[in-house]
């Protein structure tokens, strides 16, 4: 891999570790100085499938209670080159995934057939209230979800992809985690494969307690 690849990521990975939190100066600058560590590195590091993430998970006071209900709801495709059916494949990791992070009891939303006709500037607003008042009534504490923001394929076939998940805590009605991360297969390598091990990464920085 090029130097300016190399460059052109890390600069992408400094710039969204000011994304968060900026009042946490220390912990940033910690961040700031692995991910320099990471970029030095670069040669060894992104051999094979290739995978850079940044958590906000040092950030949070208290873990995630594992034994509260959880559920996976649907996935927001924000690439232009990932078939919107694929969404589905990545609930279906995470769902798979969250019993190795202790969480015991997973859900998955199922989208109900629209009634009423929103118009697409309001349609994502819509999506997620529904989804909220669907998680509550189900006695749902937390969800976990993820928007997909690259999906492509170069000139020899390995695939990029370039996610974050995020968890919500419906007791407090905020944000309580969030990760983004990306990576690249390689060659010929599935899509499925390339995902699963990106999100696998990226759930390993979860803060999970009892």
């Amino acid at each position: 891999m090029n130097n300016k690849h190399n460059n052109d990521q890390f600069l992408q990975t400094f710039v969204s570790l000011f994304r968060f939190g900026g009042s946490h100066h220390q912990g940033v600058f910690s961040r700031f100085v692995a991910v320099l560590c990471i970029w030095l590195s670069g040669p060894l590091l992104l051999s094979g499938c290739k995978t850079l993430a940044e958590s906000t998970a040092e950030f949070y006071q208290e873990s995630l209670s594992a034994n509260e209900q959880w559920a996976v709801i649907p996935f927001t495709n924000r690439s232009t080159e990932m078939p919107d059916d694929f969404s589905v494949q990545l609930e279906r990791i995470v769902r798979v995934q969250l019993p190795s992070k202790g969480v015991a009891s997973t859900s998955v939303y199922q989208q109900p057939r629209n009634t009423v006709r929103v118009p697409g500037t309001a349609k994502d607003a819509y999506n997620l209230e529904r989804t909220r008042v669907w998680a509550i009534s189900n006695g749902v504490r937390y969800t976990i979800s993820g928007n997909v923001h690259e999906w492509q394929y170069d000139e020899e076939m390995r695939l990029s992809i370039s996610l974050d998940l995020h968890v919500f805590d419906l007791d407090s009605g905020e944000e309580v985690w969030s990760i983004d991360g990306m990576a690249t297969g390689d060659r010929n390598e599935s899509a499925y494969d390339v995902s699963r091990k990106l999100i696998v990464d990226l759930l390993a920085a979860m803060p999970i307690g009892q």
